[in-house]
């Protein structure tokens, strides 16, 4: 349900959300990085944005590497050699 919720405001246009929606559509749930940023990108080609969407998206890498080590490194401790039955 929360996956149609989010899909149904991609197919609107990028210009009709405010400034705060935008944000939040950007940067807490990424879905216009998904979609209306690259069709924007192709349609008028900016390099401030094409620069910002690369920074962003290593930035969301970086983050999301160190997560998954996290994670691994907790997933590591947790495994025994002797397992009782």
């Amino acid at each position: 349900m929360f996956q149609n919720l989010i899909f149904s405001f991609v197919t609107y246009p990028y210009n009709v959300f405010s400034e705060i929606m935008k944000i939040i559509f950007l940067f807490i749930i990424p879905v216009f990085f998904i979609s209306n940023i690259p069709v924007e990108i192709l349609i008028q080609f900016s390099l401030k944005l094409f620069i910002e969407v690369i920074i962003v998206t290593i930035l969301v890498f970086i983050i999301a590497l160190f997560i998954f080590k996290k994670g691994l490194k907790k997933y590591e401790s947790g495994n025994l050699i002797n397992v009782r039955i």
